[in-house]
Parts: C-alpha cells; structure tokens; sequence
C-alpha cells in the first residue's frame, strides 16, 4: 500500500520555518506580475483577477486567471489539475499546509494559489526556446472548485469540526468568467490547443468547444493529460454534487467519463479537431482516487494499478477506434521499482522532454501533432499485452 512517509513529515516539520521564510521571500520580491491592459514584456505571466459576482474558489474567496503574450496569433488554453471533491467526505478535506505538512487524506485545491506561475514549466514555461510552443500565447485556467471545470452548484456540508460551509463547485462559471476576460486580449487566435492535466485532463474535454466556438478558431488540437478514472458513481456526481449541465451527465455510460466525454466532444466537433491524449502506464495519483472512490481507501496496491491499467487500455482502445483523428502518447515515466506506478502529469514539467523508449519525447510528439499534422501514436507496445494491436 501507499502510505504517509513519516520521515518526509518529520523533515518538513524541521524545515518548515526555512520553507515559510523562502517563501515569504519569494512573495515579496518576486510578486506576480497584474494584467493592466497591456504586456510590457513577452514571455512573462501576468494575472487577471476576475469579478467576484463572477467567478469563485471552492471556499468563495476571490479566483484568478494567469495569460502569457507570446509573438504570434496562436493561443493555448490550459486547465490546471488538483483533485476532486465528490462528497461531504471529501469536501471536507481539502488540500492545504497541515495536510502537506502532517499527512492525512486531502483531496482537492480549494483556492488559486498565490505566485502560481512559478510552477509552470514544460509546455508553460514564460520563456524557453525548446519549448516548440513557446511563442504562442496562453491562458492559465487554475483550478480550485474541486470539479474538473465543469460544476455549476453551492455544495453544503460540514467540516472536521462539524461547522456548516458551502463548497463552491463553481468551474462552468469561472470558464465562462475567464473566456470573457481574455477575449478581448487575445480575439480569435489561427490556431488553438485546448489543454488540461489531471482533472483538467477531464475538464478540457468536456469544455473544449465552448473554448473553440467563443474564441471563434476554425484550427483546434485537444490535449488530454492523465484523466483516466474510473468509477460507476460517475453520473450522480455530476448530476447531484456538481450539478453539471445536462449533456455532460446525459452521455455517462459505464463510469468511463473520458471516453464518454471524448466521445460527446467527437460528435459535435468531428474531424476538424485533432484528439490527443497522454498517459502513463500505471499512474499512482489516479489510481489512489480511483481507489477512494470506489473501494473507500485512498491508497494503492498491485491491484489498483492494474484496474486502472485496464480501464487506460479501455480508453485508448475505444477511442483510437472510433475517432479517426484520435491518437495517444503512452509511458512509464517514473516507473517505480517497488510497486511498478508511474508518474502522474508530464506536459507542464521538466519530463515534457524526456524521450521515451523510442527515442520520442512528448514534446516533439505534440509538435508533430499540432505544428506539423503529423499524427501516430506513441507507447503501443504498453498496451499490447491485452490490448491487442491498436491501428
């Protein structure tokens, strides 16, 4: 199993006060840069507050959104990850510094944090020249509503203590509130990327043509990274917790939300989308969440990794047969020699660049893909062993 590594907590615990000091610092001469109508310098992420009757965190405090100006008329829209919140349970726990600090189960961001673009790296990094987007614009969409960008309800529960609070599943809203800030930024880009990690893996998909039609861009690429999870209780999150709109629950199925939501997406935009997904082979995080989910312990075991395994296979199979412009990017990135799970997440960080088995890295994979149109899949043989040959 998956446990809380006592050694890590106790270091934390001695370091913390050398941690709060770097971090002050860090706040206080490295303050993010605010958006005042217009970029004085490229390459750089600057932040939108958005109107508070508009858009909200989790817990109702003011949210943000993060754009970068790059050199040409082409924009990446990219959806942040960090965890869900399906329930009381886990409403309750969100994630915060106790939790990081001293363990115990947390499950979501419950706030945009602050200096949030210091983190962007990969495919987001401000200014780097290998980086074959770097010239493009982007739009950062953090996430802190536990929704997968998609909910539009006032969730009620109570905390740990048993104290009454609203859980603010407000993601449809704050897209909706981001997509009217940056359009008068940046108009109709020639070209668009509509991305997401983890649950913004799952959200970019199901938000994507909203994205493409407001902008009005005629060229889009959706890139899907690490949102596999499966689970029957699917529909009744959507419907009662998140209250999504009605198509969104209407086409759940079998508890495959990706492929579902793929699948939705497919229909209204077909082939003049290209559909991209990554994954690694075994990844822990979602394995864990899978495993909350439908056995009640947030950890995993072998067999955790396995389910999930299959239901990636499931996912890659199906769409790779049903969606012509469909193709994937599978890996073992990480992969631990103790349990055999992989990383979690790839676009948005340093391994982005990393070349796999084949000698390819994701970010000459996306390249081809969106750049050049070059579209094949990478990993097969991850999947061959049950899968079965995949065209």
């Amino acid at each position: 199993m998956l446990k809380f590594n006592f050694l890590a907590a106790l270091l934390l615990i001695i370091f913390s006060p050398l941690l709060l000091l770097a971090y002050g610092l860090l706040r206080l001469f490295a303050r993010t840069h605010e958006y005042k109508g217009s970029f004085p310098r490229t390459h750089r992420w600057y932040v939108i507050k958005l109107p508070a009757d508009a858009a909200r965190c989790s817990d109702g405090s003011p949210y943000s959104i993060y754009v970068k100006k790059g050199t040409t008329n082409k924009l990446i829209v990219y959806f942040s990850g960090g965890g869900l919140a399906w329930d009381e349970y886990t409403a309750a726990r969100p994630q915060n510094l106790f939790s990081a600090v001293f363990g115990g189960d947390s499950y979501y961001f419950p706030v945009v944090n602050v200096n949030l673009e210091f983190i962007n790296g990969g495919i987001l990094a401000p200014g780097d020249p290998s980086n074959p987007f770097n010239d493009w614009n982007c739009v950062f969409i953090p996430y802190a509503t536990g929704d997968c960008h998609v909910g539009d309800n006032e969730f009620p529960y109570h905390d740990r203590k048993g104290r009454k609070h609203i859980l603010y599943h407000h993601g449809a809203k704050n897209v909706q509130a981001a997509l009217a800030a940056v359009k008068p930024i940046f108009g109709s880009p020639e070209q668009l990327i509509v991305a997401g990690e983890s649950a913004g893996a799952i959200g970019c998909v199901a938000q994507a043509q909203r994205v493409a039609e407001y902008l009005g861009c005629p060229r889009v690429a959706v890139y899907s990274d690490s949102g596999v999870i499966y689970t029957p209780k699917w529909q009744t999150i959507l419907r009662d917790v998140w209250k999504v709109e009605s198509s969104l629950a209407d086409c759940v199925t079998d508890g495959n939300l990706l492929i579902d939501w793929f699948r939705l997406l497919y229909q209204r935009m077909g082939d003049k989308v290209v559909y991209l997904q990554y994954s690694s082979s075994h990844d822990g995080t979602l394995s864990a969440y899978q495993s909350k989910m439908n056995d009640g312990v947030f950890c995993y075991d072998g067999r955790d990794l396995t389910e999930f395994h299959q239901h990636l296979q499931e996912t890659v199979t199906t769409l790779a047969r049903e969606i012509p412009t469909y193709r994937f990017f599978m890996s073992e990135l990480g992969k631990k020699r103790s349990d055999g799970s992989t990383f979690h997440t790839a676009v948005r960080y340093p391994w982005y660049y990393s070349k796999n088995a084949q000698g390819i890295s994701l970010a000459a994979w996306l390249n081809d893909a969106v750049n050049a149109g070059n579209l094949y899949n990478v990993g097969e043989s991850l999947l061959a062993d049950s899968a079965g040959d995949i065209q």
